[in-house]
């Protein structure tokens, strides 16, 4: 079939032949049929290439082949990922979107669409593009896995779990990222078991995955056991690159354990390999408030606030080193401003409502207004879930007392309730000891021996905690926090 010079262009790009593929074909020497044949042959030589790892080589041919045939979906496609993966999303998401105006009908297209918009941080935008993949291809388990983490980046965490489980569903239970994955989302919901039985599923199928180990130590820190944490921190070091990520979630397992030089090794390695990372300068001012070196913990904390000023918590540790330093006007201002960054930060406000008490400059009057601030931007989250206890008043029980602290340690508060747990009349009362710090000494050992139930919930939210005192239907439950 002959084409004429001023006829439509085979290639589809709507302009005439003489004006497109025709002056091609002149320059050539080729007729416009074995013009597209080359270059469907160029395309298939830089997918190839593309696959090796020759990118600047495919980049090149893509480009020649888009400007032979503009268009030509498959290597705007194939371009599109080359542009992702040389850390380019913007493009990417750009050369994709004009696939997809060509043909709207391609999943694979819709799916790299969704990788790049997720790349670009535009994770809801990337939801709707991976579930247009799923609807055109209701098999595509790759695209059920990247919406999974679309949805987990948009705070979608029941459907980024119904989506890596259709992902499993899809090939039979052997797909080690997506039991990852479910893994992670489960760990964010706080169904930490269930997170751990699905991530030690992904290590079987996949041993030495750094993410895998990782994402195990997590939750294994979230569940209280520190030690394990270190361990799978350690194996995910091993297994991968010394990623600053990996680095900073050992250190603050190791602080769990109060193993604050290791910790501070860890920190200043992930500052060496990451220097303008905030998190990790916060992580080591963390590391040297627990070890009470409060001169180097608030250096630290100003470290991560000069490379993110919007780092609320920098804020509220420096706030703390202040404050054990005697320089209580300087720690009020901190803590003012972690509280403009986190308006509805209960915990700050505490801290800043404690510090006032030990200011010369504070009147009586401004503490109670403060308290009252308080109670009006905090409490009514609390109080909507009062409910009348349901405890009997049967004269003859034991009474239920619970206590809450997080000084259940080598500390002036245990060392006036220690006595007072001791010589309570167990044949009157039940005592019950809510501890909310993860370090434990001989102190603590001492005091969980002496009470007749003892409940860790450091790891726990107020609400979880919340319903574990419901549920041990205290009668009297005293916080001994200052």
């Amino acid at each position: 079939m002959s084409v004429g010079r001023n006829d439509p262009c085979p290639c589809g790009s709507g302009r005439k032949y003489k004006l497109c593929h025709g002056a091609i074909a002149s320059a050539s020497g080729l007729p416009p049929e074995t013009a597209k044949v080359d270059a469907k042959r160029t395309l298939q030589q830089a997918r190839s290439l593309h696959q090796k790892g020759f990118l600047p080589e495919a980049e090149t041919m893509y480009l020649e082949v888009l400007k032979r045939f503009p268009r030509d979906a498959d290597a705007m496609n194939l371009f599109g990922i080359l542009c992702a993966q040389r850390g380019d999303p913007a493009s990417a998401s750009e050369w994709l979107g004009k696939a997809i105006a060509i043909d709207p009908q391609n999943a694979a297209y819709q799916f790299n669409l969704g990788k790049a918009l997720l790349q670009l941080k535009r994770p809801r935008d990337a939801c709707a593009a991976l579930e247009r993949a799923t609807a055109l291809d209701s098999d595509y388990t790759e695209a059920y896995n990247e919406l999974g983490l679309a949805r987990m980046a948009s705070g979608d965490l029941q459907g980024a779990a119904s989506a890596f489980r259709q992902s499993l569903l899809l090939l039979r239970s052997n797909y080690w990222e997506a039991f990852n994955n479910l893994g992670l989302a489960l760990h964010r919901q706080g169904r930490n078991e269930e997170a751990s039985e699905n991530l030690r599923r992904a290590l079987e199928l996949e041993p030495r995955s750094a993410a895998v180990l990782s994402n195990l130590g997590l939750v294994s820190r979230a569940q209280g056991r520190a030690l394990e944490a270190v361990e799978f921190y350690r194996a995910a070091l091993t297994s991968g690159a010394r990623e600053p990520t990996i680095l900073a979630n050992l250190g603050n397992a190791l602080i769990d354990l109060s193993r604050y030089e290791e910790a501070v090794a860890c920190f200043r390695e992930a500052t060496a390999i990451a220097p303008g990372d905030a998190d990790a300068y916060y992580n080591w001012g963390a590391a040297y408030l627990r070890a009470e070196r409060f001169q180097e913990a608030a250096g630290k904390f100003s470290d991560a606030l000069a490379r993110n000023p919007q780092l609320a918590e920098a804020e509220k540790g420096r706030g703390s080193a202040l404050h054990n330093l005697g320089r209580i006007e300087e720690a009020i201002e901190a803590f003012r401003r972690a509280l403009l960054l986190q308006p509805d930060d209960s915990d700050v406000h505490s801290r800043l409502l404690f510090t006032l008490l030990h200011s010369h400059e504070v009147t009586p009057q401004q503490v109670f207004a403060e308290h009252r601030e308080w109670a009006r931007r905090h409490a009514a989250r609390y109080f909507s879930r009062s409910n009348p206890l349901a405890n009997l008043p049967e004269p003859e029980r034991r009474l239920r007392v619970g206590y809450v602290s997080g000084d259940f340690r080598h500390h002036s508060v245990a060392q006036f309730f220690e006595p007072v747990l001791g010589r309570h009349d167990r044949g009157g009362f039940e005592i019950f000891c809510y501890y909310n710090l993860s370090r434990n000494d001989a102190t603590t050992e001492r005091l969980r021996r002496s009470a007749d139930c003892w409940r860790d919930i450091a790891s726990k939210s107020d609400e979880e905690v919340a319903d574990l005192v419901r549920a041990d239907e205290i009668d009297v439950l005293v916080d001994l926090s200052g």
